[in-house]
């Protein structure tokens, strides 16, 4: 019986407008007694609470920060869990990369930009992929070279053109792979943060303060930041949408995001009543 469903936000439980497309059907199995728990590389910021209150929840509640690094409790807005990368992770991670793009690229193909504990964000540029953080979560941007004064941090962000954060990544990751997790979670952004941090494994320790076990957890997502997500619970969704891999690791490939795609998935198994229509 599944007692707790995990949500990835962007493209998943977010549709192309960044709105809950599926609040009826989150709402029918908050209903029946299910909890719900956001899994997301994003920060902890006033929106992500925005988006628990428009499904009609305001107790009792957390949140799976930063792709796993971080879990807060939404109620107090307690940092409950966090696995952060120190001073000398932040120095040693922005040689590698800084190296690299100092060989293969010029420098202003990339910013480099740090979430640091009190979810404040500094960048050694602006570009317009930066300026998506800004307008997604609401985050004032700092300029200024944070490695050179390094603090502990939630995790580290590389964005840029889609083809160089290919590129670029295929070099960092040779060399932090062996540390960090290092990943693309969406096509302009690389993702640094400590190993041994994932999204399913803090929906796990969420769980266990539900007192809810692995078998009954149900999880859905789209990204590569979501393999785990989906390839580990119980029941696994991969959006319509999703990249390849992560429909490959679920147990059921859903619509997609701008389609009722969790709805849809959750009348397929039966955790809400058949709707004659998604409109």
């Amino acid at each position: 019986m599944i007692k707790l469903l995990g949500f990835d936000l962007d493209d998943t439980l977010l549709n192309s407008k960044k709105e809950i497309q599926d609040k009826d059907a989150l709402k029918e199995v908050i209903d029946k007694g299910m909890k719900i728990c956001f899994c997301s590389g994003r920060p902890y910021v006033k929106r992500i609470k925005d988006y628990y209150h428009d499904i009609g929840l305001d107790k009792d509640l957390y949140y799976v920060a930063f792709n796993g690094v971080s879990i807060y409790k939404v109620d107090t807005d307690e940092l409950v869990y966090a696995n952060a990368l120190n001073e000398d992770d932040v120095t040693y991670i922005c040689d590698v990369v800084n190296e690299k793009i100092n060989k293969y690229f010029k420098e202003e193909d990339f910013a480099i930009y740090s979430y640091k504990m009190d979810n404040s964000v500094t960048s050694n540029r602006l570009n317009e992929y930066v300026l998506l953080e800004e307008k997604f979560n609401n985050t004032k941007i700092n300029i200024g070279n944070f490695w050179e004064c390094p603090d502990k941090c939630h995790k580290i962000m590389i964005s840029g053109d889609p083809a160089r954060v290919n590129e670029l990544f295929s070099y960092i990751n040779n060399e932090l792979n062996d540390k960090y997790e290092v990943l693309i979670s969406m096509p302009f952004f690389i993702e640094v943060y400590q190993k041994n941090n994932d999204k399913y494994q803090s929906l796990v320790r969420v769980a266990k303060e539900y007192n809810i076990k692995e078998n009954e957890i149900m999880t859905f997502g789209d990204s590569m930041n979501d393999y785990t997500l989906v390839k580990n619970g119980e029941i696994g969704i991969a959006m319509g949408n999703s990249v390849q891999e992560v429909k490959d690791a679920s147990t059921y490939v859903t619509d997609t995001n701008d389609n009722y795609g969790v709805t849809k998935a959750l009348e397929k198994y039966g955790l809400i009543k058949k709707r004659s229509n998604h409109n």
